[in-house]
């Protein structure tokens, strides 16, 4: 959504009680929020996965992290444990829809549309998450259902405890 995730979570009180304890960081995808714009071509998962990857390098944050992913977020942190498993301890997958194996882009803004600031060519993007997922070491996956929603379907969401070995 057009909901960045800075400010969506720095007022959150879940993000408040997880700084009490731990180091808590958020950040704008390219296109969102405060964040520079998007490059002005398709973007693709490797694209987002890669730029946060670079952000957490020169952030020097400490790795490996839990990484949470809400919604298509969650697209962007598995493919990330799959790219880069040494940076990631642990996803928390929240509300996040299985990929969609045949989407027509007429359901989805072009990459170039003003309603798709991150250029994401989410045609691709659906069809990678649902056929062809990189698989992701044995960490530890927590998926949070919405009971009302866009991922509501059980079933749906038991798709991303897949990749992990964990039981």
């Amino acid at each position: 959504s057009g909901d960045a995730g800075i400010n969506r979570w720095k007022s959150s009180s879940i993000t408040r009680a997880l700084a009490a304890t731990t180091r808590v960081c958020a950040y704008d995808r390219a296109g969102l929020g405060e964040s520079d714009p998007a490059p002005q071509h398709p973007r693709i998962l490797d694209d987002v996965v890669d730029d946060l990857h670079l952000l957490l390098l020169s952030a020097d944050i400490q790795l490996p992290v839990v990484m949470v992913g809400s919604s298509g977020g969650g697209f962007d942190i598995y493919h990330h444990a799959g790219r880069y498993p040494g940076d990631v301890a642990g996803l928390v997958m929240l509300d996040v829809p299985a990929g969609q194996a045949a989407i027509a882009p007429t359901d989805v803004p072009a990459w170039d549309s003003a309603e798709n600031p991150e250029h994401m060519d989410y045609v691709s993007v659906e069809h990678q998450m649902a056929v062809a997922r990189l698989p992701i070491s044995a960490i530890p996956v927590t998926v949070v259902s919405a009971s009302h929603g866009q991922s509501s379907d059980l079933d749906e969401q038991r798709i991303w405890l897949e990749g992990s070995s964990l039981p």
